[in-house]
Parts: C-alpha cells; structure tokens; sequence
C-alpha cells in the first residue's frame, strides 16, 4: 500500500527520511486514510460501477490504481 509511488503521492505529508520508521509510516496512512475518507461517496460509486461490469475492487485498490495513474502516466 505504501509502496514509492504512493508515498511520492503524498510527499507533502511526508516528514522524511530523517523520521523514525514508525513516525513516517504513520504520517503517510494517515493521510491515506484522509483521501479515502474526503473521497468515499465516489470511490463507493466507482466501485459499484466497476461490480456490474465485473471487476471487484475495494476503494484501497481503486484509489492505488489511480494514484498510479496519476503518477506515471505520461504529460
């Protein structure tokens, strides 16, 4: 879940290599958290979509995919 690609997602949050572990690990959750929360009436939406033609995803799996959309796609 946490892996490079989300974590530069949410660099500003990040307090940084120098921060123990345990602090950076919980700095970026939360902040994974807080977008799923200020996006769960769309990624539930999304996910329901997504059912019909299926494709059964959760709202983690949705936003990952497209955090990485977001972060390696092409300019």
């Amino acid at each position: 879940m946490l892996e490079s690609v989300v974590q530069s997602y949410f660099a500003d949050d990040d307090p940084g290599k120098q921060a123990q572990f345990g602090e950076r690990a919980l700095a970026l959750i939360r902040s994974y958290k807080r977008d799923l929360d200020l996006n769960r009436a769309a990624l539930h939406t999304l996910r329901r979509e997504l059912r019909k033609r299926g494709h059964l995803l959760t709202e983690v799996r949705i936003i990952d995919l497209l955090i990485w959309a977001d972060r390696v796609s092409p300019p």
